[in-house]
């Protein structure tokens, strides 16, 4: 058994391996690439003990009276001036 191969054929086998071994390479270097250019994943985080929920409802607390304290304010510095005049006489009235 023979196997014939002409100069042509095997010229245009070889032009077929550079291309492909091109796209390859291409494929090969973008890779490379992106995994040095992509930014960093976030860490996973361990999933919360029930031991943190008393500090998370502290935390709650602590929250909801600030917000209070910030809607007293800007409820207080919407009012007019006279107004605000006799709210602060009515408060000094009745501490005495």
């Amino acid at each position: 058994m023979t196997v014939a191969l002409e100069a042509g054929e095997l010229m245009q086998w070889l032009e077929v391996a550079a291309a492909a071994g091109t796209i390859v390479t291409m494929l090969l270097a973008g890779l490379i690439i992106y995994w040095m250019v992509r930014p960093p994943r976030p860490p996973i985080a361990p999933p919360r003990a029930r031991h943190d929920e008393p500090e998370l409802a502290n935390l709650i607390d602590t929250m909801e009276r600030r917000l209070a304290l910030l809607e007293r304010d800007i409820r207080d510095s919407r009012l007019p001036a006279q107004a605000r005049r006799r709210r602060e006489t009515t408060k000094e009235g009745e501490s005495e």
